[in-house]
Formats: C-alpha cells, sequence, structure tokens
C-alpha cells in the first residue's frame, strides 16, 4: 500500500509540473503575518482585514500571501484560542527581536515579508506596505511546490523544489484554512462570534543546507476541513527573517471531495 501511494504521488507530481501550478518566479510577491489572538478584543478587526486582504488577492490573481499565526499568551485571561500555539508566540518573538523591538510583542501585528511591522489593523499602512512590496520586492529564489492528501486523510505529503536558494536558506511551509467562525464564551471577546481566514493550523521549517528538494509531511489537525484548506511555502533568510520568495502548492488529489485549493 505504501509503494503504490509512493507511485501515485511520482505520478500526480509529474503531472502537476505539465500544468505548471505552481512555477519558480521572478515576480514580485508578498507574504503578509498576522499574529493575532481570539483573547484580544483589538484583534478581530485585524482579522477582518486579512480576509479583505486574501479575498481580494484571490481574485486578482496577486501574488500575496496571507496568513493568520493565533498566539498563546492572550490564553491566560480567560478564553483558551483553539488555534493559538506557543510556537506562534516563539515566532513573534524572533521577529521583534530581529526588528530591534524585543520588548514590543503585542496583538494584532502584521508583518510583511518579514522586514516590515505595524498594528495589525491599521488598513491604509497594511496596504500601503503590500503596494510598495509588489513593485519593488521581487523574489530571490524559485519555489516549487507540490501537495498530496495521504490516503487516510490524516497527513498531506509536500514535496518541494528551490532554485537560487542562498547559503542557510529555510523553507516554512503552513497548512491554511478558510471560514473558520467561533463564538466565544468569556474573555475580552465574550459573546460575540469571531470569523477567520487563512488561519496557521500546523507549520513545517526545513533547512535547505543540505538539499534544495524534498519532501515533508504535515499531519493534520482533526479539527480541519480539508474542504478550506490551502498549502503556502515561502523561503526565508534565518537571521535577517526577510522573506525570499514565495509560492503555493495546488492538491493533486481533491477530487470532488474537496473545495479549491486557497
Amino acid at each position: 500500500m505504501r509503494e503504490s501511494y509512493r507511485m501515485a504521488f511520482i505520478i500526480a507530481a509529474c503531472a502537476l509540473i505539465i500544468c505548471g501550478p505552481s512555477s519558480p518566479s521572478a515576480e514580485p510577491f508578498v507574504v503578509v503575518e498576522l499574529f493575532t489572538s481570539e483573547g484580544c478584543s483589538s484583534c478581530p478587526p485585524a482579522d477582518r482585514l486579512l480576509g479583505e486582504i486574501a479575498k481580494k488577492a484571490k481574485k486578482e490573481g496577486s501574488r500575496i500571501f496571507p496568513m493568520a499565526f493565533h498566539v498563546d499568551y492572550w490564553n491566560r485571561l480567560g478564553w483558551h484560542d483553539p488555534f493559538s500555539d506557543p510556537a506562534h508566540s516563539w515566532r513573534q518573538s524572533k521577529y521583534a527581536r530581529t526588528l530591534g523591538s524585543p520588548g514590543r510583542i503585542y496583538t494584532p501585528q502584521m508583518i510583511v515579508n518579514g522586514v516590515e511591522e505595524f498594528v495589525g489593523s491599521n488598513r491604509e499602512q497594511a496596504y500601503n506596505s503590500i503596494k510598495t512590496m509588489l513593485k519593488e520586492r521581487k523574489a530571490d529564489t524559485g519555489l516549487v511546490l507540490e501537495a498530496r492528501i495521504d490516503e487516510d486523510r490524516k497527513r498531506i505529503g509536500v514535496r518541494y523544489k528551490v532554485e537560487g536558494a542562498l547559503e542557510q536558506t529555510i523553507l516554512n511551509v503552513a497548512l491554511l484554512e478558510d471560514g473558520i467562525a467561533n463564538e466565544i464564551p468569556w474573555g475580552e471577546n465574550a459573546a460575540r462570534r469571531l470569523s477567520h481566514e487563512r488561519v496557521v493550523r500546523a507549520f513545517k521549517t526545513v533547512s535547505l543546507e543540505k538539499s534544495v528538494k524534498g519532501t515533508l509531511e504535515i499531519s493534520i489537525p482533526e479539527s480541519v476541513d480539508l474542504n478550506r484548506v490551502g498549502i503556502v511555502g515561502f523561503l526565508q533568510d534565518p537571521e535577517s527573517m526577510a522573506v525570499l520568495g514565495a509560492g503555493h502548492a495546488h492538491f493533486s488529489n481533491r477530487g470532488n471531495r474537496d473545495g479549491e485549493d486557497i
């Protein structure tokens, strides 16, 4: 069974390459990371803004990759955010140190291409930053991603290939989920119904020191709806945290049971 799965993955990957769903490109790109929490009363406007950015990017076919990292440090104040992860808080702390503000960790916070940060609900600054990056920031590397849902529907296999990777570049791969809504019974957002798009449900980082191509496996959290998921990968300098390139993967075996790629 496992050998037949490998063969199916290889055949699907070849078909993907022929169709060219995600090819290396020097076109401008923008990776937008929102650090947010369901326990933060200031975060819902930022969540809505990220959803708006995602919807607009999809409609226009722009190379904009929004994602929401739910942090865990709000959980002690009455509501445990089910999408929070200590690793997301650690990631935000690393950005704070890299960007020169180690004592300034807050939500909602947006970080664009790893180099610019601001309050995540600031619509004008968000769109200005995205506009500037699309004009000026071309990919330093090319990235091809191919994804396949395992037969048991508990894992996603991701095949990656990087062209032009710099020394010590890392590849981040995120499993994102759209269309999430949650009733909040406690905390600062008590009695509110919150909606989220592009929520990071799983996140893996691979060092590219030894190889610029390979495969990785992402476990699918039980509560994830496979009708509303997508895979985004982005290349990053682990020291400066600058994002060097990005792309998304189409699923090779969604069939009619699952929704379109986000």
